[in-house]
C-alpha cells in the first residue's frame, strides 16, 4: 500500500509541476504577444507619421517647383529687358559720340 500512495502522490506533484511550466509558458507567451502588439502600433504610428510626412513634402516639392518656373520666367523677363536696356545704351553712346 505504501508504493501505491507514494505513487499516486508522485503523479500528483508531476501533474502540479506540469500545469504550472503549461502556466509559466502561458504567461511568458502572453507577455511576448503584448510586446509584439506594442512594436506593431508603433510602427503604425511611425508609418502613418512617415506617410503624412511624405504628402507634405510632396506638395511642397510641387509649389516648390511652381515657385521655381515662376521665378525663372522672372529672371527672362529681366533679362530681356537687360538686353533691351543695354541695346538702348550701345545706341545712346553712338549718338553722343557723332553729337
Amino acid at each position: 500500500m505504501q508504493y501505491s500512495y507514494q505513487n499516486q502522490n508522485g503523479d500528483e506533484k508531476e501533474k502540479r509541476r506540469k500545469e504550472a511550466e503549461l502556466k509559466a509558458k502561458k504567461h511568458r507567451t502572453q507577455s511576448e504577444l503584448l510586446v509584439m502588439e506594442s512594436d506593431f502600433n508603433n510602427n503604425e504610428r511611425k508609418k502613418s507619421g512617415l506617410e503624412a510626412e511624405i504628402a507634405r513634402m510632396k506638395k511642397e516639392m510641387a509649389r516648390m517647383g511652381l515657385d521655381v518656373k515662376a521665378k525663372e520666367k522672372e529672371l527672362k523677363g529681366l533679362e530681356d529687358e537687360q538686353r533691351i536696356l543695354a541695346g538702348d545704351i550701345k545706341r545712346m553712346k553712338k549718338e553722343l559720340r557723332t553729337l
